[in-house]
């Protein structure tokens, strides 16, 4: 299992989760309910995180995260 993205906003990680999942790529979240550590924790140590399950389609996900989060053109 390995991270792939985290993000401020626990409504990217949700969509990015969705996205993913579209691709067959399985993903869990962590880190959604840190919020209220923030100021006792650094801010960037309580962003929800997204991991992928299989290490093989690491590649495979970062393309997908890539294209997904590139500005429109």
């Amino acid at each position: 299992m390995r991270k792939i993205h985290c993000a401020k906003d626990p409504l990217m990680i949700a969509h990015l989760r969705n996205v993913l999942g579209l691709h067959e790529i399985e993903c869990v979240t962590r880190k959604l309910d840190l919020a209220t550590g923030a100021g006792e924790l650094p801010p960037v140590e309580c962003w929800p995180e997204l991991w992928i399950i299989d290490d093989k389609r690491l590649a495979e996900a970062k393309a997908i995260l890539k294209k997904t989060l590139a500005p429109l053109e």
